[in-house]
């Protein structure tokens, strides 16, 4: 079966650029990107073995093997027996065996293979290559990050509907907020409306920060009264179709201070200005540069303590990462998480994000939430 992924063409260009004669991808989220298969259970492994003429094989667990024909749009497809089934186990093979077996039919069992030596367990290669111990193998854990960083029209739509389900999350946390909740009551609405919304799950747990707890970057939602005069941090991630959004907003209940608005007004602005450095062409480094020159003027250089933000996809967090040391250059079809904030201890703090998408142009914010909503 022949280049049957719409995304080969990357695979075909990696094999090029390191000169190998195919491609072992045991990292489930790169089998998914190649192949369209998703597995359910993270213990039972699967693979996608790709050869430089554009065939692809999808090997899975038997118990998946129906999940595999309808979800793939690879149509070689093998399957292994992850559990001993059978009173006569020389009908049964296993992972490795079917790997063997794959690479042997192909006669690449003897080449040059691309595999994601990062990903792997010393253990897992070790059984790998006394499997096939006449191949060579070449990392390419690195090059399956940077051709998911460029997204694909379907990809993209896929990320715009995970955000919006997230908004309608962050939306019903705007509506129901108020003095003597706790946190946690709102996190469980919010991921109750993501759910409804949607959502194939949450991305992860539902950050809801109020008062001091808001000055920690990853604080989760807690059994805390929500109170007046405070801010509220909310930081949300929906999944869909297996795509990540990331979304924060800060609330506040009451009348805010001079502090407050200052501390506020300069997150703001700070993101503002590191939106308008996304072009193609731009260094990364140079959108935290901004944000933190922005943060650094108000006097707050000192409790902005993380990065400007994060590439997102298939995971939460992908390349590139938005730091001043940041050297990759920004290229059409990049979607980006930028995040900058303020965290003083004792008095609270402010992070907003946004998702932005690099076009052709410049360009363009996914978010339809307005990002200033302050005070509510």
């Amino acid at each position: 079966m022949r280049n049957t992924s719409p995304r080969f063409g990357k695979v075909q260009r990696i094999m090029a650029r390191e000169e190998i004669d195919s491609i072992l991808l045991i990292n489930p989220i790169n089998v998914y990107y190649v192949t369209g298969f998703s597995t359910i259970s993270p213990s039972l492994s699967s693979a996608a073995i790709i050869s430089h003429e554009g065939e692809i094989t999808l090997i899975v667990p038997k118990l998946d093997e129906t999940r595999a024909k309808e979800r793939s749009w690879t149509g070689d497809i093998r399957v292994y027996q992850p559990y001993p089934l059978s009173l006569n186990k020389n009908k049964e093979k296993g992972f490795f065996e079917v790997i063997r077996e794959v690479l042997k039919e192909k006669s690449l069992e003897s080449s040059m293979i691309g595999l994601e030596l990062g990903f792997l367990p010393v253990k897992f290669f070790e059984i790998l290559r006394n499997h096939i111990p006449n191949a060579g193998f070449k990392d390419i854990t690195h090059d399956m990050m940077l051709a998911r960083m460029i997204k694909d029209y379907n990809e993209i739509d896929k990320i715009k509907k995970s955000l919006e389900i997230a908004e309608k999350g962050l939306r019903t946390a705007i509506e129901i907020v108020e003095p003597g909740l706790s946190e946690i009551d709102i996190a469980a609405e919010i991921e109750n409306a993501i759910r409804k919304a949607g959502a194939q799950k949450i991305g992860f747990e539902t950050v809801v920060a109020s008062g001091p707890r808001s000055a920690q970057p990853h604080a989760t939602a807690g059994t805390r009264k929500i109170n007046e005069n405070e801010f509220i941090i909310i930081n949300i991630s929906a999944v869909f179709s297996e795509y990540y959004s990331d979304i924060t907003r800060t609330l506040f209940l009451g009348t805010p201070n001079d502090e407050h608005k200052k501390m506020f007004e300069t997150v703001n602005a700070a993101l503002k200005d590191a939106i308008e450095r996304v072009a193609p062409g731009t260094r990364v480094s140079d959108i935290d540069k901004a944000a933190r020159k922005t943060i650094h003027n108000a006097g707050y250089e000192n409790y902005f303590i993380h990065a400007s933000g994060h590439g997102i996809g298939l995971e939460l967090h992908e390349p590139p990462q938005i730091t001043s040391n940041c050297e990759d250059i920004l290229r059409p079809g990049m979607i980006l998480c930028i995040e900058p904030g303020i965290y003083v201890p004792g008095k609270g703090g402010v992070r907003i994000e946004n998702m932005v998408l690099v076009t052709e142009e410049g360009y363009q914010i996914l978010n339809e939430l307005p990002d200033d909503i302050f005070p509510l």
